[in-house]
């Protein structure tokens, strides 16, 4: 799974908001080989873990961006818990939302399916693309092809296991390649959410860094505890 967050701004319910627009990307994905579900996304916002990326184990992960609206973290992966398919979740919450014009949300269920939203006033560059099993997203960037590049390399992406599990390592891998491709920014934060099938889960976070340190880093995953 990966995910990079784009264009934070605002959350509403939880921890102190932006005031201005934040360069930020993501991708949310499931490894079909294993049924393990991460989202990963870097930022120019501080302690962007605590805003973008949400993942549940046998549930899904979310990507909540741009102008956030928080709550499409629980409120989506609660969604899925229910039964509902990926797009299903996010065209309802979508259709609740009377600021969706603004926000940049991503989804992926435990069966793989993905869907992604990208409003029209999203501060441009600013895109999506949904694949077999992952969604890839970004604003404020520097062209409009990050999404593109995102998931070209996602595609590609492959790797020995190590102690990083090859999904933690497909998921950083993408970010720094992202945050290659646009060097627009100083990026200031990094967060890597991965489930397993059972009940422990890993997390990878970082502050005031450009990713570049993921690449190397074979033992980075912490066991964060049992999933709700």
């Amino acid at each position: 799974m990966l995910i990079f967050g784009c264009g934070l701004a605002l959350p509403l319910h939880a921890g102190p908001a932006p005031t201005r627009p934040i360069s930020t990307y993501s991708i949310v994905a499931r490894d079909a080989s294993t049924g393990e579900l991460g989202v990963a996304v870097q930022s120019h916002w501080f302690s962007v873990g605590a805003v973008v990326p949400w993942a549940a184990s046998g549930v899904g992960a979310v990507a909540t961006q741009s102008f956030v609206e928080v709550s499409y973290g629980p409120r989506g992966l609660e969604a899925m818990r229910r039964g509902l398919p990926a797009v299903e979740a996010l065209e309802e919450l979508v259709g609740q939302d009377e600021h969706a014009a603004v926000r940049q949300v991503a989804f992926v269920d435990a069966t793989g399916r993905a869907a992604a939203h990208t409003g029209s006033s999203c501060i441009p560059g600013a895109g999506h693309l949904v694949g077999h099993g992952y969604s890839v997203q970004a604003n404020l960037m520097l062209t409009d092809d990050v999404p593109q590049v995102m998931a070209a390399a996602y595609e590609k992406s492959r790797g020995p296991r190590s102690a990083c599990s090859p999904r933690c390592r497909r998921l950083r891998e993408r970010a720094a390649t992202f945050a290659d491709a646009n060097p627009r920014h100083c990026w200031w934060s990094a967060e890597l959410r991965a489930t397993n099938p059972g009940p422990i889960d890993s997390s990878i976070s970082a502050s005031r860094i450009t990713i570049g340190p993921w690449r190397s880093c074979d033992a980075c995953c912490t066991c964060t505890g049992p999933t709700s």
